[in-house]
């Protein structure tokens, strides 16, 4: 398949993403759920956006994420001592690609574009095989609570 040459950019909290594709691939949903899921945590952890099943046998996202408790900490050179789940997030597919925009005007201006339904810790339980939340937010962190010292 031939597609077209162009950055895009996604922002999400500070955070920007590159891709070089006139239309979204699997991979862009890979990094949206990570930029997503790195915005969402709101203490110093590792962060990782696990993708989930949408149909057939599918478990919750805190029994995919505990299940890569080895992995996650093996990654992070056992840095962190806890690993779990603590967000989930339903990156919508087969969206409307936006047109080239190598310049200042927006080809696109008001047309809705890539979308996304943040579940929140419910959806670390979400029900097993049921379609919901096809991105765990899983993370690895120091198991003492976190603290922000008042200035």
């Amino acid at each position: 398949m031939e597609s077209k040459q162009v950055l895009f950019f996604l922002a999400v909290t500070g955070l920007t993403i590159c891709s070089v594709s006139a239309s979204i691939e699997f991979n862009d949903y890979d990094m949206m759920a990570q930029a997503f899921c790195t915005a969402a945590t709101e203490q110093p952890a590792y962060v990782y956006a696990v993708r989930r099943n949408c149909a057939g046998t599918t478990p919750t996202c805190n029994e995919i994420c505990t299940g890569l408790y080895s992995s996650i900490r093996k990654d992070i050179r056992y840095s962190r001592d806890l690993v779990e789940c603590f967000d989930a997030v339903n990156v919508a597919k087969r969206r409307p690609t936006f047109a080239d925009n190598p310049g200042s005007i927006q080809p696109d201006e008001k047309k809705l574009g890539p979308k996304t339904y943040r579940y929140g810790s419910g959806g670390c339980t979400w029900k097993e095989n049921h379609c919901g939340p096809n991105y765990c937010c899983c993370r690895a962190r120091n198991e003492k609570k976190f603290h922000v010292e008042p200035e």
